[in-house]
This record gives C-alpha cells, structure tokens and sequence, in this order.
C-alpha cells in the first residue's frame, strides 16, 4: 500500500507527465497544420451583395443546393411585416414566410 507522501507524490509526477506530453502533442498539431498549409498567404474573404431591400435581416442559414433563406426583423412598427425570404441559388428572391409580427 502506499503512503498518502507516496500517494500524493505519484499524482503530481502523473499530472507534470500529462500536462508536458498534451504541450508537446499541441505544438506537434500547429506544426503539422502550419506545414500543410505550405505558407500560402489566406485568402480574402469576399463579400457580395446578392439581394437588396431586405427588413432588417437578422439570420441566415446556407441551403444544400446554394440558396439561402434569411430572417428578415420587419420594420419594427408593430406590423406584421416580419418573415423569411428565400434566396435561390440561380439568384431569384422571393419571401417565403410572411406575417410574423415585427416590434
């Protein structure tokens, strides 16, 4: 059996062993990643407008085939002016849900 100086001893020596092999395993990862990457400058994110005249759009989500359908806030006054419009991948808008209350 061991003694609780034993005990106490093993479990700080476990604890150093894990915490040096997780930083070594770190620093392998970010090596491997930074390697794969071959130092290539990243790209620009690229921004483009694809619909105009949107309430106040506060979501969005990607669709499988490209579309995308976004939540729309409404006018905010009190109408039912909020709803979601879907957007096509081919670029047709159109509102999908209509009528959910805005304010």
């Amino acid at each position: 059996m061991f003694s609780r100086r034993r005990w106490s001893q093993q479990v700080t020596l476990w604890i150093i062993w894990t915490t040096a092999v997780s930083t070594l395993l770190l620093f392998l990862l970010v090596a491997c990643q930074q390697a794969q990457q071959g130092g290539e400058e990243p790209t620009q994110p690229r921004i483009e407008v694809v619909a105009e005249g949107l309430l106040s759009p506060i979501g969005m989500v990607a669709l499988p085939d490209g579309g995308l359908l976004v939540a729309e806030d409404g006018t905010g006054k009190d109408d039912e002016s909020a709803g979601v419009t879907l957007i096509t991948a081919g670029g047709e808008i159109g509102r999908f849900i209509s009528g959910f209350h805005s304010g």
